[in-house]
């Protein structure tokens, strides 16, 4: 025997008010409503497209609470918001920012796109998921001006020995290096081990997509014969942006010094350092700058090599930033 399970239903303006949990039908425009005893809740429009309903604004701050009236909210303010309280997982939000603020990226409680922090802007919007109970992540986040949101992607650029100038004070010795049985021939620049510091430096344009932060070296180098492995050779580097109508003669940045073992001994093998610290680059980095660099031999150091250090290359990584501007 089967039984016929019907719910209350009429036209939507003739529709009570329901009881709590109380459901009904429009029979005239096909919504599904589910009551409190107060209000009908619309849950879906049979036939038709899901329309998300618009929540009261909402107050930024750093644990965003949204509302249960709505899955679209217009976020006001400009705190930085770092996680969001939960709405049940499977949620759906659609989040309108009105201002400039900073979305913080952590690895659970707001995932965001390449994992890194996004600053809005008036008009831009994001989609959240609640995968986790109180954790949510960025499924899409649109931005008003029409450009492609900013990722944690990164860079890199080689600088050979070959493209750099010894200083006039206290140059490096330049030359090049033939490595006799394959005759593999290197350039380089060889740095003594005394208590006056050798330098070089070379110059670059950085590209377009460099976001004008920080960035890292690392030092690719070799020894002349002689030299023992384990001995220690400090690496030092500094740089400064140069915009139009900068003075040439201006001071760079604070110097990044990083330290390396000799693995081999005679200089026999290439040696890659780690990365330096971060570098800031001095003056004010603009797109389109020169940035002057110069790298020397940090001998006040840990430095205990008493031969010929010989740099054949730096490998700078920076940060990019996806919106570039056409000229």
């Amino acid at each position: 025997m089967s039984n016929t399970i019907q719910i209350k239903r009429g036209a939507n303006a003739s529709l009570p008010v329901l009881n709590a949990a109380e459901p009904a039908f429009s029979t005239d425009t096909k919504q599904v409503y589910i009551g409190d005893g107060a209000t009908n809740y619309e849950l879906v429009k049979v036939g038709d497209v899901i329309h998300w309903s618009k929540g009261v604004d909402v107050a930024s701050e750093n644990a965003l609470t949204l509302g249960t009236d709505g899955n679209l909210f217009d976020i006001t303010g400009t705190t930085a918001i770092t996680s969001i309280g939960t709405l049940g997982i499977g949620t759906f939000v659609m989040l309108h920012f009105d201002g400039i603020l900073t979305l913080t990226h952590n690895a659970t409680d707001l995932i965001l796109p390449g994992g890194a922090n996004i600053t809005t802007a008036a008009g831009d919007e994001a989609m959240f998921v609640e995968y986790a109970s109180g954790d949510w992540r960025c499924v899409s986040y649109t931005k008003a001006d029409g450009t492609p949101v900013s990722v944690s992607e990164y860079d890199t650029i080689y600088i050979d020995a070959g493209a750099m100038v010894p200083c006039t004070t206290n140059p490096a010795l330049q030359g090049t290096h033939e490595y006799g049985t394959n005759d593999i021939d290197m350039d380089h620049y060889a740095f003594d081990a005394g208590t006056t510091e050798e330098r070089v430096q070379f110059k670059n344009v950085m590209p377009d997509n460099w976001d004008r932060g920080t960035i890292k070296a690392k030092f690719f180098w070799s020894s002349a014969t002689g030299s023992t492995a384990g001995d220690t050779v400090e690496w030092g580097i500094k740089a400064g942006a140069l915009s139009d109508n900068d003075a040439i003669d201006a001071a760079l940045g604070t110097p990044q010094v990083i330290s390396d073992i000799l693995l081999a001994a005679n200089g026999a093998d290439l040696q890659v350092s780690a990365a330096t610290a971060a570098i800031t680059i001095g003056g004010t980095p603009a797109l389109g700058d020169i940035v002057e660099f110069e790298v020397y031999r940090n001998t006040d150091g840990t430095d205990d090599m008493a031969e010929d250090a010989w740099l054949m290359g730096v490998l700078l990584q920076y940060k990019k930033d996806t919106a570039v501007t056409a000229w």
